[in-house]
């Protein structure tokens, strides 16, 4: 009697199951490390993976001739202080499988395109400061100083955007009536 050979196969491939989601590192106020595992059931070679940003497709990457395939990307352009939201999307000759969502928000900067403060003389003694928030926030504003000739006039939280120089704080810092001069804002 003569052996046979074994007879050797495999299972058709499936849509891949159970992926993880992205593992997100801050960078900075504008970059985002995104990076991924495999799933842990392929049902076949990995292809591709897409990776998407609020659901918009930011990076593809595919298996190259030697096996291998990407699982890192760096997000660069991102805007200071802002919550990013990603996912991965694995792909097979079957099908494909999203990830549930990862969430990272970026660090913020410092403020931008902040104006001089508006200055409205109310008396001889006193004066109404105004201001707008900055263009470029780069993150949440926590506060705004209003400053006289480099003297904290005042100083206080995100919605305050108008205050009263009042006449006793110019008088005791021993400054000469109000002017129009040597007020500036500073927002963080």
């Amino acid at each position: 009697m003569h052996a046979k050979p074994p007879v050797t196969g495999r299972t058709d491939d499936a849509p891949p199951t159970d992926l993880d989601p992205p593992v997100l590192r801050v960078l900075g106020s504008t970059g985002i490390e995104v990076s991924w595992s495999p799933p842990r059931n392929p049902n076949g070679v990995i292809a591709s993976y897409d990776v998407r940003r609020g659901g918009q497709l930011v990076f593809t990457t595919a298996i190259n001739p030697a096996g291998n395939i990407q699982n890192t990307y760096t997000d660069y352009g991102l805007r200071p202080g802002e919550e990013y939201t990603y996912t991965i999307i694995a792909r097979n000759s079957k099908g494909s499988i999203e990830s549930p969502p990862a969430t990272a928000r970026t660090y913020s900067s410092s403020p931008s395109g902040l104006a001089p403060p508006t200055l409205e003389p109310l008396s001889s003694t006193a004066i109404r400061a105004s201001w707008t928030p900055p263009i470029n926030p780069n993150g949440r504003i926590a506060n705004y100083s209003l400053y006289r000739n480099d003297s904290l006039a005042y100083s206080g939280g995100p919605d305050q955007l108008t205050y009263t120089v009042p006449g006793q704080f110019l008088h005791a810092l021993h400054l000469p009536p109000p002017s129009l001069h040597g007020q500036r804002l500073r927002a963080y």
